[in-house]
């Protein structure tokens, strides 16, 4: 291979190719309506499809941590979500060295003082962290996991076989729609409890009655920490403050930002 174009193989392409589902002998198809069905193809797969499933739900889950080279210097950037894309939200200073705010990377679809958001996710947090039921939570064994990765699987694997053969009997796009819209929110439903039955000995680490004693000690805790902390126990999104200012010159509140718990 010439030596410029094995320099191309960066980490974002590497992902790219373990997670698409050529790899794993599937091809996509988009209907009329504009919907994707992953369906099988002609050709062999490299990997098996159970394999494809368990890669898609390591790389993609939120509490991976990616490293650009540099330490993080702000406690969510990229860990936040957009309600409107579903994009990254990021760190960006407006108005001057002093107001920081957290803005979607993609669109700029969003925007909240990043001050508001880290006060009230660090709460949320802590509280849970505090929290003597998590401790319980988190005392899961290998053999959990693996039983919700199993139900995970088995959940996505019937719903692309029953894609597969209703195109194969070329059911209607809105027969396929209706089907996609009862059954993805079950398989969505089943991989977060995959996720979040997997290890987590840095949360177990930090959690109990001293949880905030060790958040604020900058060498038990240090920002990376805090942030895979984060990562693992809430996903966050930043809605839109369209209709819930309270006023001119207000700027939006908590309810403009979503918390949802990502261990039970």
């Amino acid at each position: 291979m010439p030596e410029n174009v094995a320099t191309q193989w960066d980490s974002d392409m590497v992902k790219r190719v373990l997670l698409s589902e050529a790899a794993a002998g599937l091809r996509v198809h988009v209907d009329e309506n504009g919907e994707r069905l992953t369906i099988k193809a002609a050709w062999e797969g490299l990997i098996s499809v159970e394999e494809h499933e368990r890669l898609k739900m390591i790389l993609n889950d939120p509490r991976r941590g990616t490293s650009n080279g540099s330490a993080p210097k702000w406690l969510l950037s990229g860990l936040l979500r957009c309600w409107k894309c579903d994009g990254p939200v990021v760190s960006r200073r407006k108005w001057g060295p002093e107001t920081r705010y957290y803005v979607c990377k993609k669109n700029s679809c969003v925007g909240r003082k990043a001050k508001l958001v880290d006060a009230l996710v660090e709460e949320v947090v802590l509280r849970r962290l505090e929290d003597p039921a998590l401790l319980g939570a988190l005392a899961r064994t290998d053999e959990d996991a693996v039983a919700a990765l199993t139900e995970a699987r088995e959940l996505r694997v019937s719903y692309e076989k029953w894609l597969n053969d209703a195109i194969d009997a070329d059911l209607s796009p809105a027969e396929i729609a209706v089907y996609k819209a009862r059954k993805a929110p079950l398989i969505e439903a089943a991989e977060r409890r995959a996720q979040a039955a997997l290890p987590m000995p840095h949360v177990a680490a930090a959690a109990g009655p001293d949880a905030r004693a060790k958040w604020h000690d900058p060498e038990l805790t240090p920002l990376e920490a805090k942030r895979d902390i984060i990562r693992s126990l809430v996903r966050v999104t930043i809605l839109s403050a369209a209709g819930k200012r309270r006023g001119f010159g207000v700027g939006a509140g908590v309810d403009t930002i979503e918390i949802e718990p990502l261990v039970s």
